[in-house]
């Protein structure tokens, strides 16, 4: 159990407020720098829960799973989709 200056110490710790550019779905962004979760990533940029975010490097698209960290330092490129795949 994490008290409320553990918890502030981790805040502290993930966000360290430079504002960085990144881009979503084709749109420039801001935000902090820092290491966020994939799922509060998708809260922050209102991108529906149900839907997956990849990130693209190298000219690859990587999807990322919603606990999964990622460190967001500038320049990151990430791309929103309804889920693909399941049956035919």
């Amino acid at each position: 159990m994490t008290t409320a200056t553990q918890q502030a110490k981790e805040d502290t710790k993930h966000h360290h407020g430079q504002l960085v550019s990144i881009t979503l779905d084709s749109v420039p962004r801001t935000i902090e720098e820092g290491v966020y979760k994939v799922a509060e990533l998708k809260t922050k940029f209102s991108i529906p829960a149900e839907h997956e975010l990849d990130e693209v490097m190298n000219g690859e698209f990587k999807p990322l799973n919603n606990e999964r960290s990622v460190h967001i330092k500038g320049g990151e490129v990430f791309v929103s989709h309804v889920p693909q795949g399941g049956s035919a």
